[in-house]
Parts: structure tokens; C-alpha cells; sequence
């Protein structure tokens, strides 16, 4: 599940409120993490620019942060779990992120009244990063963290 270079140049598409990135001025060598506000001037962020800007790709550590829990790992994908408002269902998140894939499945699992459940998949596509993958959870009504 580790990926040999955690970070990509960000597209200025990319840039929303509450985008996590860092940069840098080049001089110092040193990155700044940063999140987009509604106060960020979205001029520096020009190809031309004087800073340097990157931000980290999706990992285990970003989607713990979320609230789901890490559940296994094989040769393919890793698997993560958040309990839903009702703690019956669940859903259940496939992390595949070799050649920098980052393809996201994601499962929601809603139990019977006999104790069995029925699962179906919302999501199946690409997420990037951190801030993709909240953005997401928001539009799918998941509330993670």
C-alpha cells in the first residue's frame, strides 16, 4: 500500500475550500501545509508562480483520519470500515493504490431485520487525495470525522 512518491503537483482545478496542500518558496527547501479558506488568493498558485505547490497522494493515514478503521490487506486492495448513524450499517471502503491508481470502492452494508444484510456499491472511481475523498463522503451523506 505504499507508494514510492507520496505526492503529485496539483492541477489549479483542483484548488477548493477546505483543498489541503503544501508549498514551498524554493529557497528554504522546506514545505508548509496549508488548507484552502475562503480567504486564499488563488493567484499564487499560477504555473509562473515563485512557490512551489504539492499535495499527498490518498494513503491508510488519510482514511483513518476520517473515522474509518483499518480491517485488511492483500495483494490487491486494502479494506477500511466505518459504522454509519446507525450502528447496524456500515460501510465498507476498497483503497487500491498500485501504479498510483488510487481507485476507490466503496460498499454500503444495511442489515435486516433477520441479522443478514444487504450490501450495494455507491462509489467506484478515482480519488487523489484527502480532500477528494471528504468532498465525496460529503456528497454520499457519509460522515466520517
Amino acid at each position: 500500500m505504499e507508494q514510492s512518491n507520496k505526492y503529485y503537483i496539483p492541477d489549479i482545478s483542483e484548488f477548493h475550500v477546505g483543498f489541503e496542500y503544501e508549498w514551498t518558496d524554493g529557497y528554504t527547501g522546506e514545505w508548509t501545509k496549508e488548507v484552502v479558506d475562503s480567504t486564499t488568493d488563488l493567484r499564487y498558485f499560477r504555473e509562473d508562480a515563485d512557490v512551489e505547490h504539492r499535495v499527498k497522494y490518498l494513503d491508510r493515514e488519510d482514511i483513518e483520519s476520517l473515522g474509518f478503521i483499518y480491517i485488511k490487506h492483500n495483494n490487491e486492495y486494502s479494506s477500511f470500515q466505518l459504522l454509519s448513524d446507525n450502528t447496524e450499517d456500515f460501510y465498507e471502503l476498497e483503497f487500491y493504490c498500485e501504479d498510483y491508481n488510487n481507485e476507490i470502492w466503496i460498499e454500503k452494508f444495511e442489515a435486516n431485520k433477520n441479522g443478514t444484510y444487504n450490501s450495494y456499491y455507491i462509489f467506484k472511481g478515482v480519488i487523489k487525495n484527502k480532500s477528494e475523498l471528504q468532498k465525496l463522503l460529503k456528497m454520499l451523506g457519509i460522515d466520517g470525522d
